[in-house]
């Protein structure tokens, strides 16, 4: 990785950012590593064959005797995946990626060794894979899923599921819900009809 050319063009991969930010780190005295593992996109769907390719890098932090993230690619206006991620000014940097809790940055980041989580104890791949991808407006407006299942991501068919979410008063929500159109056939038989 040639950093001179990342600061040089102002622009680099994810793993070259996070690597930047790591030697950046060490510059000014702060233990930071660079992390390598799986960025999930809200409505992408996921397994943990998908684990074994990596897609993303992010950095954890050492500060004040306490372990944040930060992504300082997905907060970049021109990362072309921020798009999927935050809604807000795109000529801006997404601020939440700096320093955000292991506990909320696992919603959408799981790294490919456990202990790189910072959560202890660490949770388990294929949990996190079922947390909703939930991006940094669900923590700036301080919005939860109470009683949030992981099962519900296994539902087929014809299954009806039930989802709450708790919203403050002065937040306006809306949702969008994709779902398989259903047809009968002559036989009365439900097929997907692939609307």
């Amino acid at each position: 990785i040639d950093l001179r050319r990342v600061l040089q063009t102002k622009r680099g991969s994810p793993q070259e950012v996070a690597f930047l930010v790591k030697e950046m780190c060490a510059a000014v005295g702060l233990h930071a590593e660079a992390i390598n593992g799986f960025l999930k996109s809200p409505g992408e769907m996921f397994d943990l064959d998908g684990l074994s390719r990596p897609n993303h890098w992010w950095n954890s932090v050492l500060v004040d005797g306490e372990w944040r993230i930060m992504d300082c690619s997905l907060a970049s206006p021109t990362n072309p995946r921020r798009n999927q991620f935050v809604t807000n000014n795109t000529s801006v940097a997404e601020s939440w990626y700096f320093l955000a809790r292991p506990l909320e940055i696992c919603y959408t980041h799981v790294p490919l060794a456990p202990e790189e989580q910072h959560i202890c104890p660490p949770i388990s791949p294929d949990v996190l894979l079922t947390l909703p991808a939930a991006c940094p407006p669900y923590f700036k407006l301080n919005m939860q899923f109470p009683d949030f299942d992981t099962s519900i991501i296994r539902i087929d068919g014809l299954e009806v599921m039930q989802i709450r979410l708790s919203v403050p008063p002065d937040v306006e929500c809306a949702a969008e819900v994709e779902a398989p159109a259903f047809a009968r056939d002559a036989d009365g038989d439900f097929f997907e009809s692939g609307e």
